[in-house]
């Protein structure tokens, strides 16, 4: 009877998994530039987002190269993106032991957080990225392009 029932089971999985084929995939490669020259930033992603709002990103190489793999194909929008580094809300040894072992609650530290970036200026850090403002945000940086199964090859020269 148990032998019944497993066979069945595992029938049953195998139907649903010749099934499940999944939307296609694109692997993205390609350089990019900024004003012409290579980007030369340790920090450069490239993002693209899909027309459902999932977004896929890969690093930037300092000579400009990218590769994003396993993106589904179809329309996207792209941006590139500097991510400012982060820094702790209490830097080391500014707490008592206490402190330290105590659980955060999460709204609290979302609020200190917010506090730190307002007070160390992330806006003027955000304000000296060599990426136009234009181009941070893929939805706005009016960047689109088709991907089509396989391999795509997209340069951008952000100016």
């Amino acid at each position: 009877m148990r032998l019944r029932v497993a066979r069945r089971c595992g029938a049953f999985v195998l139907v649903l998994l010749c099934g499940c084929g999944g939307q296609p995939t694109a692997d993205v490669s390609g350089r990019i530039a900024i004003r012409g020259k290579p980007p030369e930033l340790d920090r450069l992603v490239v993002s693209f987002v899909m027309t459902d709002g999932r977004s896929f990103s890969g690093p930037v190489a300092r000579d400009g190269r990218y590769t994003v793999a396993g993106v589904p194909t179809g329309e996207v929008k792209v941006g590139f993106i500097v991510p400012q580094p982060r820094e702790p809300a209490h830097p080391k040894g500014s707490e008592s032991p206490e402190e330290q072992n105590k659980p955060l609650d999460p709204k609290q530290k979302m609020q200190e957080l917010r506090a730190a970036a307002k007070s160390k200026g992330a806006k003027s850090a955000a304000q000296a990225s060599p990426v136009p403002e234009k181009y941070r945000d893929p939805l706005k940086s009016g960047v689109t392009t088709t991907l089509t199964p396989g391999s795509n090859t997209f340069d951008f020269d952000i100016k």
